[in-house]
């Protein structure tokens, strides 16, 4: 995910309208003194993406500024497949908006048509374009201050969770549980042919002797009527004088 540009309104220390675009920049420092919004800056991008921040995951009025009675946050992202635009507003009373739309780059225009609404909807399909929860998030993208050592202090199913999630390992993983499945029933379809095959070839085996089989009975059967008794033999050629 690479955020393009980010648009702050009444949220937390930006009482006033406030746009930071990053495109054509590939490396962005954000630099100041304390208390200047270095942090509310990743902040809005923790809310703009899932609706929260690391500090504020519930009640989120309190991200309003205090001279403000309502909040906007506006980013523009690009992620593998495509470009989109996510805005989240709050407001002291009232129900707050979550859209999400694709972003022509080359028009800088939203596709409200195709827009995605409502803050569940728009959080899980954000979610499915980073393929990262809230949690792996910022634990992996956005490090709050002090968080970077409780990363590396995490136990190894922790860092392993979170390392599955950045590099989709899971996906993957999924990919091969299918393919093995499939690999599974063609082996069983392959073994079951084979026994079909065999038994087909067995049969046919049985077949031929028991041909074998007549032919030697009829054969003996003959050969016992020229070998029968002198009377059998003088009976049979009477009758046939």
């Amino acid at each position: 995910m690479r955020p393009l540009d980010l648009t702050l309104e009444g949220f937390r220390s930006y009482a006033d309208r406030a746009r930071f675009d990053w495109r054509g920049r590939r490396l962005v420092g954000i630099v100041g003194p304390i208390g200047s919004g270095k942090s509310t800056i990743l902040d809005g991008i923790a809310f703009a993406l899932y609706g929260k921040t690391p500090a504020i995951t519930r009640g989120t009025h309190a991200l309003i500024h205090q001279q403000r009675d309502a909040a906007q946050v506006q980013m523009t992202f690009r992620v593998e497949g495509g470009t989109w635009q996510v805005t989240r507003a709050i407001r002291r009373k009232g129900a707050g908006q979550h859209l999400l739309a694709p972003f022509d780059e080359a028009s800088n225009t939203a596709d409200q048509g195709r827009a995605v609404t409502g803050e569940r909807a728009v959080n899980e399909r954000i979610e499915r374009l980073l393929g990262l929860d809230f949690s792996a998030f910022q634990r992996s993208i956005l490090l709050a201050q002090g968080r970077f050592q409780e990363f590396l202090q995490a136990t190894p199913t922790d860092r392993d969770k979170v390392l599955r999630g950045v590099f989709g390992l899971d996906r993957i993983e999924a990919m091969h549980a299918v393919a093995r499945e499939r690999e599974r029933e063609a082996r069983a379809d392959a073994d079951q042919a084979a026994r079909q095959i065999a038994a087909l070839t067995e049969a046919r085996e049985r077949i031929a002797q028991a041909e074998l089989a007549l032919a030697a009975i009829e054969s003996v059967s003959v050969l016992g009527v020229f070998q029968a008794s002198p009377a059998v033999r003088r009976a049979l050629a009477g009758r046939t004088v």
